[in-house]
């Protein structure tokens, strides 16, 4: 029964192919449209944080204090991604960033955080940005410590000259999104979320 209705199908769709192609494009219309606009609130939810811009705005000054605080490390400032913390903390909070929402005050063309609630949220964000930051250990270099003056042989200043020394500074590496994932003990389905998100935010 099923093979002769294929057939039959087979035979029209040759013998009105213009037909067929209005079929196929009513099928889409009924069945699949309908089904992409009730999917799409659900992928919107998954693909992206559900932040205001002055969310991201605060990440991203939060991340940049941290890495500000790795500069004198041996190899430079540790380049986190903002874009990485907040994909993780999306996954943790769950897409619920009210306490950072609620703490927006809105006025005429604009928003702002209360300043303190502000720094305080900020530390929040630098602090969970350390958690890319591994410390494998400590280089000695040469570091400028300040100057000194030179002497002629009647014991007259005539210039200065830079004195270093020797000082230990921290070695640290770059952690993977993945690292940080498994240490925060994520599941499959949470690192796949947190994966979306982060390409999303790049």
């Amino acid at each position: 029964m099923v093979g002769k209705l294929l057939l039959k199908g087979l035979t029209m769709a040759v013998a009105d192919p213009e037909g067929t192609a209005k079929v196929i494009l009513g099928v889409v219309v009924v069945v699949v449209l309908p089904l992409f606009f009730v999917a799409s609130p659900f992928v919107l939810f998954l693909s992206r944080p559900l932040v205001r811009p002055v969310v991201l705005q605060l990440y991203a000054e939060g991340v940049r204090r941290t890495i500000q605080s790795t500069a004198d490390s041996y190899y430079g400032p540790v380049p986190i991604e903002w874009e990485a913390v907040l994909a993780i903390d999306t996954v943790l909070f769950e897409q619920d960033f009210s306490h950072l929402e609620m703490a927006v005050t809105h006025e005429p063309y604009r928003m702002y955080y209360d300043p303190i609630i502000r720094e305080e949220e900020l530390q929040k964000i630098a602090q969970r940005a350390r958690r890319f930051i591994e410390h494998v250990g400590t280089a000695q270099v040469e570091r400028k410590v300040g100057y000194e003056n030179i002497y002629n042989e009647d014991g007259e200043v005539v210039g200065e000259r830079p004195v270093y020394k020797l000082v230990s500074v921290p070695v640290l590496r770059l952690k993977s999104l993945e690292e940080v994932l498994d240490m925060l003990k994520f599941t499959p389905y949470q690192v796949q979320w947190a994966q979306v998100l982060l390409e999303s935010l790049r």
